[in-house]
């Protein structure tokens, strides 16, 4: 009798490690691969959107998604608007009757590699680009009608060919003209015309009920990106707790184990611990410099920056 009791007792203590170690290996799961890239989709806002692929044609109604590959065309009508998600987690809004082409649609795993194209033959855009560029990633906006070329790194723009203009919002652009053969760089604030880079225009051009209506969704997502890193930051870093032992052991066992290799590198970062940083390869550097980009976690990026 008292073996049976015995035996109970272990098995009911061995479900309940079993069942508090598994959710927390869920737990730093989900935390570690929060900013992981994602499968670029398209989300339709108010009436109909289509995306066009091949022969194929997809009609999508407010609310609705839908994944997109190179390739594909985003259609938005007079009373639809549309917005495309890249990898990286950037974002485009489309406004009413226009359409966009994405040409290219690459991203590295640690974000050290990053190559968005798109073409934006009608109505306009705003572009909310979240990652920092590093030497040999790009992010292009064409516009074949105008022969003209929107580089851009890091940056918060808007291109609006019903007005003619692109607005360069935070940060720089760099426009190409295929047509004169030559650059100019768009400073932030600063508005060109589409059909000449070199002519700056007032803001009496800008659509000022479109340029609100993005900046106030930019502010949202900006901020719920914020708000998940500094969560996941927290949720790795040690205490003096028992649940803090508790969080350390599973941790370190998970550390070793596939899908949880960079859970040291957060605990580096949420930590402070500037020697196990300084163990960062470049690509780790990047990535995770990424990651803490938008936070207001100071000691952290200056730790990555030094």
């Amino acid at each position: 009798m008292k073996k049976n009791i015995l035996l109970y007792i272990i098995l009911i203590f061995l479900s309940v490690f079993v069942i508090a170690f598994g959710f927390t290996a869920y737990k730093y799961y989900i935390a570690i691969h929060a900013d992981d890239p994602i499968q670029p989709y398209v989300a339709a806002h108010d009436g109909q959107i289509t995306v066009v692929r091949g022969d194929i044609a997809i009609d999508m109604q407010h609310q609705e998604n839908y994944s997109l590959e190179e390739g594909d065309v985003v259609l938005t009508q007079q009373d639809s608007q549309a917005t495309v998600f890249w990898p990286d987690r950037s974002t485009t809004q489309l406004g009413n009757n226009t359409k966009m082409i994405i040409d290219v649609m690459r991203v590295s795993s640690d974000y050290s590699e990053i190559k968005l194209e798109a073409r934006l033959e009608k109505g306009k855009v705003w572009s909310n680009i979240v990652r920092t560029l590093y030497p040999g990633s790009y992010v292009r906006f064409q516009l074949p009608k105008q022969q003209l070329v929107a580089g851009v790194r890091g940056s918060v723009f808007e291109i609006n060919l019903e007005k003619n203009y692109i607005h360069s919002v935070k940060h720089a652009l760099i426009l190409e003209s295929k047509v004169l053969g030559k650059k100019v760089v768009l400073l932030q604030g600063e508005i060109a015309s589409v059909w000449d880079i070199f002519k700056r225009l007032s803001k009496e051009v800008l659509d000022t009920a479109w340029i609100k209506a993005n900046e106030a969704s930019d502010a949202i997502y900006n901020k719920s990106r914020k708000v998940s890193h500094e969560i996941t930051l927290n949720l790795i870093r040690g205490t003096n707790t028992l649940v803090a032992w508790w969080n350390r052991g599973v941790q370190k066992i998970l550390s070793y184990l596939p899908g949880f290799e960079d859970i040291r590198y957060l605990q580096a970062l949420a930590n402070n611990k500037i020697d196990d940083v300084k163990d960062f390869s470049k690509e780790q550097i990047i990535k995770w410099s990424q990651f803490i980009k938008n936070t207001d976690l100071t000691q952290q990026k200056d730790m990555l920056r030094d």
